[in-house]
């Protein structure tokens, strides 16, 4: 079993609990992060409260302190043609109290130059928390490819930027190639998301997006290639798990989804040691 790569557990892996159980949860089946969402995705989606509840913030403080598990990053901070960085503000502030170290971020509009100009900026401001900012690319977004991605992070050319690739994303979007992973700077990379999925892809966006919100698979119950993938990804990247299961979710805990998940990242990763 691979133990050396750090692991997060995602929000959307263990929705349905609190920053400070989620916290407990991830230290009881031996995972070293979790992540935090402030923001909602999709409207009408859950969050965690802590941009409006200082309680939250001092319960997953706390919970932080007595595990050792820390929160590696905060989501989400969407790019678009109206957003300019000073609104993640308090975000930052949030990934700033609980020792997170990343901003992960999307991106979609009409104007590329634009968005890279506004990931420039983002990543200025989060210096200054001491957060990097990773760019994680969706196929339902104009920034939904790697080329896309990596034109962004190019032009941005910032030291804290970082490039956030998810497997399901991966394979459900046209122009993605493996082997470009390997070109690129090793330090745009700080965390990937790992989960399965079917093979085929869905035959409609509607559909894709359900999936990646709400039902997808742990590492070998599918069909992705996600050793072809994980193996183009630095070795010291941390990997988030990201896989939620809302139907199963309403029969099995948390902490058992999380933990069966654990295994199956751990097997895989093994297999590229």
């Amino acid at each position: 079993m691979s133990k050396s790569r750090k692991i997060t557990v995602s929000y959307l892996t263990t929705h349905e609990l609190s920053t400070a159980e989620a916290v407990h949860a991830a230290a009881a089946i031996g995972a070293d992060f979790i992540s935090a969402r402030l923001t909602v995705t999709p409207p009408g989606g859950k969050v965690y409260p802590l941009m409006s509840d200082p309680a939250e913030v001092r319960a997953a403080r706390a919970a932080i302190q007595d595990t050792e598990v820390a929160i590696y990053d905060v989501e989400v901070a969407r790019l678009g043609p109206d957003t300019v960085a000073a609104q993640f503000a308090p975000m930052l502030d949030i990934a700033a109290q609980l020792g997170a170290r990343s901003l992960l971020t999307t991106a979609h509009g009409p104007d590329e130059t634009q968005l890279a100009d506004q990931f420039a900026q983002l990543c200025e401001l989060a210096a200054g928390y001491g957060v990097s900012v990773d760019l994680e690319f969706l196929p339902w977004n104009s920034i939904g490819t790697l080329p896309a991605a990596t034109r962004i992070l190019t032009h941005a050319s910032q030291p804290n930027a970082g490039l956030v690739v998810d497997a399901i994303h991966w394979y459900r979007a046209d122009g993605n190639v493996a082997d470009e992973l390997r070109k690129l700077p090793a330090s745009w990379f700080h965390f990937a998301q790992i989960c399965d999925a079917p093979a085929a892809r869905p035959a409609s966006m509607e559909q894709i997006m359900f999936h990646a919100r709400e039902e997808r698979l742990n590492p070998g119950e599918g069909g992705l290639d996600l050793a072809a993938l994980f193996a183009a990804i630095p070795r010291e990247t941390a990997i988030a798990m990201e896989v939620p299961k809302y139907e199963l979710s309403k029969t099995v805990p948390a902490i058992d989804r999380a933990r069966a998940c654990l295994e199956a990242t751990r097997a895989l990763l093994a297999k590229l040691d």
